[in-house]
């Protein structure tokens, strides 16, 4: 007979990386409402622990708490001898700057983030999201089911980074 044909038995398939649930939920944005919002975000070594880095008028403070430093791949910056950091941080007045916001905070606790901004930014976008759906964005209709949420300056919750002001 002529030719054969090749038969794929689906192995091939069998290679593709399945993405989990915390990897398709990583990043969107759970619920929002005018100025703030709450992000899911799942990542080891994320997830571990409590930070928060904000300011308010004159008011900036910056906060890490139950760190887990034991745990391989989460860090304790300036604590390496550090088994569980139970909290560190500042709180000070500064003279605000003209030019920014009233209010920025970025706080995270375990696998949520919270945000908010006064006035909104494009890091805080004035939204209405509710049970994972979004409606408004910057004051436009936009329909969304798991938004995924705008880059942030913050440089991610384990980082000491300046936030964005």
């Amino acid at each position: 007979m002529g030719r054969s044909a090749k038969i794929d038995p689906g192995i091939g398939n069998l290679t593709k990386k399945v993405m989990s649930p915390c990897d398709f939920l990583k990043n969107k944005i759970c619920s929002g409402f005018c100025c703030s919002m709450t992000i899911f975000n799942p990542t080891y070594p994320d997830c571990c622990g409590c930070r928060f880095k904000g300011t308010c008028c004159c008011c900036e403070s910056q906060m890490v708490q139950c760190i887990p430093a034991c745990l391989e791949g989460v860090e304790a910056p300036g604590h390496s001898d550090a088994v569980c950091l139970c909290s560190d941080g500042f709180q000070k007045c500064v003279i605000p700057d003209p030019n920014g916001p009233w209010i920025k905070s970025i706080s995270q606790c375990c696998c949520f983030e919270s945000r908010c901004a006064f006035p909104c930014d494009a890091e805080v976008p004035c939204n209405l999201n509710m049970y994972c759906i979004n409606c408004v964005t910057d004051f436009k209709i936009d329909f969304e089911i798991l938004k995924t949420a705008p880059a942030s300056s913050f440089g991610g919750p384990a980082a000491a980074e300046e936030m964005e002001r």
